[in-house]
């Protein structure tokens, strides 16, 4: 791992440190490509430009993981924390975005307000995606702030119901940079990938 890496690593554990959204750091160490067992996503070491820093245990409860991505760019450190985890019931048909999952994009972006006093919105919206080949409706948001005195941009993306159980959020921290956009839709376009070859991935417990 390069020194540019090791500090946009050092910079993403602290941000998961200090973001109340997130559970406290429990590291688990994979050396090889991870495949979270329920639902047979696999997350690589590297994604493009990005490398895998962490890979944590998820919400209790949620069945899920949470996956921690960094690229040095020329400008500063661009972290992707991608949380897996299952989606809420589906409370209303035919819809887009079900309810329940407006709901919890809500308490996302309140925890994002909560943990970020000087936050400042720019635009939310929704979106789709292109995620393991599939065209998919998705929640975005996205926001300025200050982090430990470095002026940054934030995306928040959501999407539910990923193959009728799933939900995944990409948490984007990011330099002020217009090069940001594309490397993000290029990431999520590669991540998760679906599935393993058979002995090539490692499974870790959640």
């Amino acid at each position: 791992m390069t020194l540019r890496l090791i500090l946009a690593a050092a910079f993403a554990l602290a941000l998961v440190a200090c973001a109340s959204e997130e559970p406290p750091v429990d590291t688990v160490v994979t050396t090889i490509a991870y495949e979270h067992v329920p639902s047979g996503f696999v997350f690589p070491l590297d994604v493009g430009p990005f490398t895998r820093t962490n890979v944590y245990p998820g919400r209790a409860g949620s069945d899920g993981v949470i996956v921690g991505y960094a690229h040095m760019m020329p400008t500063g450190p661009m972290l992707i924390t991608v949380t897996l985890e299952a989606s809420p019931p589906v409370t209303a048909q035919p819809a887009t975005i079900d309810p329940a999952c407006r709901q919890l994009f809500a308490q996302r972006r309140d925890d994002i307000a909560k943990s970020n006093a000087a936050v400042k919105w720019l635009e939310d919206r929704d979106v789709t995606l292109n995620i393991v080949g599939d065209s998919r409706p998705a929640m975005m948001v996205a926001f300025d702030y200050e982090f430990r005195g470095n002026p940054v941009r934030g995306f928040l993306f959501i999407t539910c119901n990923l193959n009728g159980k799933w939900t995944l959020h990409y948490r984007v921290t990011s330099p002020r940079d217009p090069q940001v956009g594309q490397a993000v839709a290029s990431f999520i376009a590669a991540l998760p990938a679906q599935l393993a070859p058979a002995g090539k991935a490692e499974e870790t417990s959640k």
